[in-house]
């Protein structure tokens, strides 16, 4: 797996992480469980949400107070989750990018140099809420 992480300021920025296929299904990889959450082995699943912008599909143990939208999925036997119906239009099929926060993931198809710092500010933002 083509999978690295650069530790930002207690944040993770990640390159290729997850292929979505016809049935919007990824997986999450153990060494992104070990890497942003200590304890999702424990974890039955992951809440989605939006970010405020409306541009990244936002996965969280927590969902964020001011995120009204959310909804919750569980890992399957092989740690794969399905990405909610009303959640689809945020994430194409294919390749994904993550960027993630402490206690939250950012999954873009368009990661670029021009736009990874407007991601990184919304991590702060939500991360200073």
């Amino acid at each position: 797996m083509n999978f690295k992480f650069v530790n930002t300021q207690n944040m993770y920025f990640g390159e290729y992480l997850v292929e979505l296929n016809n049935n919007y299904k990824f997986e999450f990889p153990n060494c992104l469980i070990r890497q942003i959450y200590k304890n999702l082995k424990d974890a039955e699943g992951l809440y989605f949400t939006k970010d405020s912008k409306n541009k990244y599909l936002v996965l969280s143990e927590n969902p964020s107070n001011y995120l009204d939208m959310f909804e919750f999925s569980r890992f399957n036997k092989k740690k794969e989750l399905i990405v909610p119906k009303r959640f689809q239009e945020n994430i194409n099929i294919g390749q994904a990018y993550i960027i993630g926060g402490l206690d939250r993931i950012f999954l873009t198809n368009q990661l670029t140099d021009n736009n990874s710092e407007d991601v990184l500010d919304e991590i702060l933002a939500i991360q200073s809420n």
